[in-house]
Order: C-alpha cells, then structure tokens, then sequence
C-alpha cells in the first residue's frame, strides 16, 4: 500500500471472480466443490492477513459466478463467498452486466442478474443467497 499521508483514507478494492474456472472461466468448471470453497476461504485469508489487520478496508468491488446453466451450484457459491467474505469485514458488490442468457453453448461473461426492464431478479434464489449470507 502506497504511505498513507491521512489515516484511514486508503480502500483497497479487488476484483474477484474465485476460484476462476468455476466463477468465469469459459467452458470450466460447472460443479462448486468443497475444493472451490477452499480457494475462496484461503484468498480472503490472505486479504485479512495482508491488509485488514492492518487497518485497511478491503471492498470486493466486483464478484460473481457466470451462468453455466448451474443454479444450484451457483447459489452455494454465492452462500460461500459473501459468508466468508462477511467473516473478515469485507464488503462485495455483485457485477452484473445485464448478459444473463446462454447463447450457442457459450458461458462467458453471462453476469446479468437483475431485469432493469421488469424490475426482476432473473434468479431470485441467488439474491436471497446473497441477503440471507449478508445478515
């Protein structure tokens, strides 16, 4: 981290698509193993150990799980990530690019979750997932 001239002004903000063959990778991984979890307990480990303790705020400024036609996995993973995330005080924000549907086989870049047409969660199991791990 850069010296910090006034206490308590530096965030250190993160982008985290973990592990990634689950989270983006295209074709990847499409089953959320206990191994998986394991990646994201040990990165957020690592981002406690590296600069929360040390009194740096650490913001997930990005996070999510491309649609693999794999709901159920997906909302495990996100159970996962914001439970764990929540235990070290970090904050996640979910990046939705509006592209939720499956197209020609490709899972790339499918991190559309809310309709911004009909004011709907396109998978409304995984924004209770998320609001049930933030409490």
């Amino acid at each position: 981290m850069p010296h910090d001239d006034e206490p308590g002004k530096l965030i250190l903000s993160v982008h985290m698509y973990t592990p990634y063959s689950f989270a983006m990778e295209h074709p990847g991984e499409t089953e959320y193993t206990q191994e998986h979890k394991n990646t994201i307990e040990s990165y957020f480990s690592r981002l406690n150990n590296n600069f929360v303790k040390y009194g740096y705020p650490v913001i997930v400024g990005e996070m999510g799980a491309t649609n693999k036609d794999n709901l159920d996995d997906r909302v495990r993973w996100f159970t996962d990530f914001i439970t764990i995330a929540k235990q070290y005080g970090i904050v996640c924000c979910l990046w939705d690019n509006g592209d939720w549907e499956i197209k020609y086989g490709n899972y790339s870049e499918h991190y559309g979750y809310y309709n911004r047409y009909t004011y709907d969660w396109y998978f409304p199991e995984i924004h209770k997932a998320i609001i049930e791990a933030s409490k």
